[in-house]
């Protein structure tokens, strides 16, 4: 689609990335393929940043499954293939880790993917171990669906839309994607709060005043 083209495109120049998304509307496989296309250079390591191990496994399983299907075949041999980690005969590489407070201080990665950054345990020290990465390559990918106003998502979120910053910015709420129309939006609408939609699917921010469940839930 689209908007992945632009993602795409934006990515293959260079520089950190801060994605600002709906849930489902394939961001995760976008940021993944343009990853993967990397990999044709020699030498690169790719990190891949999950919540959960199970999380990051899909990831990798996304690149591996693209490798696999590719027609023509993929340029360059994959030499090792397991649940997290790809590797390829030019020495570049994909490794998936699950969040934990040493994330990026195990080796140097050229590229970093921080997938559904706002909800990472660990945000903090993660984010302190991969800045060398942002100054020295800029080739970092921060993508999420926005969680509370003043936590360090939303803080990255901002600071990249200073007009003096590095950050290349993309706000992709659900009506980006061509699967989403109206009458999906008035099916599932009504089962959801105005802070629970904005989170979910309008990229907007919610704050501590933001009301959990709908009134007409707890009247009943």
């Amino acid at each position: 689609w689209d908007f992945q083209a632009r993602l795409m495109d934006s990515m293959d120049a260079g520089g950190p990335h801060v994605v600002l998304k709906a849930r489902q509307i394939g961001i995760s496989t976008t940021v993944m393929m343009q990853k993967l296309a990397r990999c044709l250079q020699p030498a690169r390591t790719i990190l891949v940043v999950s919540r959960i191990e199970r999380v990051a496994k899909e990831l990798i399983a996304i690149a591996r499954y693209a490798v696999k299907t590719c027609d023509p075949p993929f340029p360059v041999e994959l030499v090792t293939d397991n649940t997290l980690e790809l590797r390829f005969a030019n020495g570049s590489r994909m490794v998936g880790e699950s969040a934990n407070p040493d994330t990026g201080r195990t080796f140097a990665a050229s590229d970093v993917v921080f997938d559904e950054f706002a909800y990472l345990p660990w945000q903090e020290a993660m984010w302190q171990s991969v800045r060398p990465t942002v100054s020295r390559s800029g080739n970092v990918v921060v993508l999420s669906s926005p969680s509370l106003e003043g936590a360090l998502f939303h803080t990255i979120w901002m600071q990249g839309q200073a007009p003096q910053s590095d950050w290349r910015t993309f706000e992709l709420p659900w009506r980006v994607c061509p699967d989403y129309g109206e009458e999906w939006f008035a099916h599932e609408r009504p089962d959801f709060t105005d802070a629970q939609w904005g989170e979910e699917y309008e990229c907007r921010f919610g704050s501590s005043q933001d009301a959990v469940f709908r009134s007409a839930y707890i009247e009943a």
